[in-house]
């Protein structure tokens, strides 16, 4: 029997088995508003799942988490990201892609579940995000060529404190030595002590050079780029509303075929599983679908169209048979069923090749409503499709199911905006005898000064104008100057030297000495509500200075994204300290 029993997958738990007739209401659950980027209609995404036992699918993100650490205490696997603090995603999965932004109205609450589009950067409420995690065991990262971006992105920061560092070339082949310069072997004994109370143990080793040769760390990391499901910090009531940003693949077709298959461990280690349950048939099926297609993006489709024509969309039908895997069942016998089927055969097929699929509930796209001004959606828009994995472009959406239309590969940012319909005028309401409205105020005529204020009046009134006129005049100065100082930069230098700026303003100054990351701690320290936001800026411009490499467009939409952030926190916190 399956271990992963539970509910449909239209209940977006942690797991759901394949069932039998489906029965989803027309109760209307949410209204999707894009507020910038694409426009057009869009699924919303709930929950993906990376395990399949041969009955249903489940999250098996716990199997990646040691939630026990040495002395007993319990941890969760979700990382909490206070508002609007952005995921910082890697180059892996940010090729091609744009933001978008929209709001999400709950019309049935789902608990604390948030929907999201495409690739999840950040939302304008605290939020506990699933994700998966790395463990490392005696991982060692050669920090002598100056790359930084070996190390996991929570121990970059003291992989560059080590970097800087200077050792006497004695300490060559010792096992973490502290440097000489008393201040410099603090702040290292100081960060370790941090890592450790992270279960992160750090040792290093110096060269006879005197520099930091290797990291070697023990512990586990958050896979950024491996995100589950996100939740609100408490429970949404029905009414309420929040908006998301996501990132949407603008990646066409040809630049898919040629992304190539040098997958990170992190997608090999959980995206090809497989129960002994597949039989020989369904992977003999998936190897002549994947004949001579000359990439993975073909062998995708040709995987989908597949599946789309061999089995009937029906939603009448009888509970699969417990001791078969459903896969085989509905490619080979019963070939009818729903999403949930589908989306199951082309992910086995595709797994059975060798190519990372996951599966994913949410709602399809749905057309626009003239009555809500936004996309309305309805328990019976409730969906399963399919991901797939492509290096440097992330997960990338496909549609097996026959009865919903298959997707299209390119720019998401093609639809414009929907027109809202304007509403027509309120009939006048007829008088009722027993209310009586309050007076309101109708004559347009501006109250007068009184005479023997009025000369002095109008001089007052004519100096606030010219003192107003002056501080525009001003204010336009200061934004002229400000973007003139930033011109012939790159972008990730200008994003980072507006940071600088803004850090300035609450008291934190960048030495010559100090790396981009130091000072993203720093800043982060003085306001702990930047933090996350900092540490996205100052790796992108890291990454462009000590790795010579130009950051992809979706790492830059994700750091201007964080410097909006940024901005807006660091300005809040500076207007409250003044206040």
């Amino acid at each position: 029997d399956s271990d992963f029993g539970g509910g449909s997958y239209a209940t977006f738990g942690d797991k759901f088995r394949l069932g039998g007739a489906l029965d989803l209401s027309d109760e209307p659950v949410m209204i999707f508003r894009p507020t910038s980027g694409a426009a057009g209609p869009t699924y919303l995404i709930g929950h993906r799942y990376d395990g399949y036992d041969g009955h249903g699918w489940a999250t098996l993100v716990g199997d990646t988490f040691q939630a026990v650490n040495a002395e007993g205490d319990r941890y969760s696997a979700q990382m909490t990201f206070a508002r609007g603090q952005a995921v910082h995603l890697s180059p892996q999965v940010l090729t091609d892609r744009a933001e978008a932004r929209g709001t999400v109205e709950v019309l049935r609450s789902k608990g604390d579940l948030l929907f999201t589009r495409d690739t999840y950067l950040t939302a304008d409420q605290q939020t506990n995000v699933q994700l998966s995690w790395r463990q490392l065991d005696e991982a060692a990262f050669d920090l002598a060529g100056g790359d930084l971006s070996v190390a996991p992105l929570d121990l970059r920061l003291f992989a560059q404190t080590l970097r800087q560092a200077a050792w006497d070339p004695a300490a060559a082949g010792g096992v973490s030595p502290l440097p000489a310069d008393a201040g410099m072997a603090a702040e290292i004994a100081r960060q370790s002590d941090e890592l450790r109370r992270r279960f992160l143990d750090t040792s290093w080793t110096v060269g006879p050079d005197g520099r930091v040769q290797t990291l070697v760390v023990s512990g586990q990391v958050p896979v950024y780029d491996d995100v589950e499901a996100i939740y609100a910090a408490r429970p949404l009531p029905d009414n309420a509303a929040y908006t998301i940003v996501g990132l949407l693949s603008a990646a066409p077709a040809d630049a898919l075929r040629a992304a190539g298959q040098e997958y990170p461990e992190w997608v090999t280690d959980r995206y090809l599983q497989l129960p002994d349950t597949v039989t020989p048939r369904t992977r003999e099926l998936a190897a002549r679908l994947a004949a001579g297609q000359p990439s993975v993006f073909d062998t995708a489709m040709a995987v989908q169209d597949y599946v789309r024509s061999a089995i009937r969309y029906e939603e009448q039908i009888q509970p699969p048979p417990s001791d078969r895997d459903v896969v085989d069942y509905v490619l080979f016998e019963s070939q009818e069923g729903y999403c949930e089927y589908y989306a199951s055969a082309m992910a086995v097929l595709l797994r059975s090749q060798n190519i990372p699929a996951r599966v994913v509930a949410g709602y399809f796209a749905v057309p626009w409503d003239d009555a809500e001004q936004g996309y309305l959606y309805r328990e019976k828009n409730a969906h399963l499709w399919v991901e797939v994995f492509f290096p440097g472009y992330g997960w990338i959406p496909f549609e097996p199911t026959a009865s919903q239309d298959p997707l299209e590969y390119g720019d998401p940012g093609a639809a414009p905006l929907p027109t809202p319909t304007p509403e027509p005028p309120a009939p006048t309401p007829e008088p009722e005898a027993t209310a009586t409205p309050a007076a309101a105020v109708t004559d347009p005529t501006p109250p007068a000064f009184p005479p023997s204020l009025d000369a002095a009046g109008r001089a007052l009134g004519w100096l606030g104008i010219a003192f107003g006129g002056m501080l525009l005049l001003a204010i336009v100065a200061a934004v002229v100057v400000w973007q003139w100082k930033l011109r012939g930069l790159s972008a990730a230098e200008g994003l980072y030297a507006r940071a600088l700026r803004v850090g300035r303003l609450w008291g934190v100054r960048a030495s010559p000495a100090q790396t981009p990351i130091e000072f993203a701690e720093r800043l982060g320290q003085a306001a702990p509500a930047t933090r996350h936001s900092a540490r996205i800026v100052a790796d992108l411009y890291s990454q462009e200075i000590y790795a010579d490499r130009e950051p992809a467009p979706g790492a830059l939409a994700a750091a201007r994204a964080a410097w909006t952030d940024l901005r807006r926190a660091m300005l809040g916190a500076v207007l409250r300290r003044k206040s």
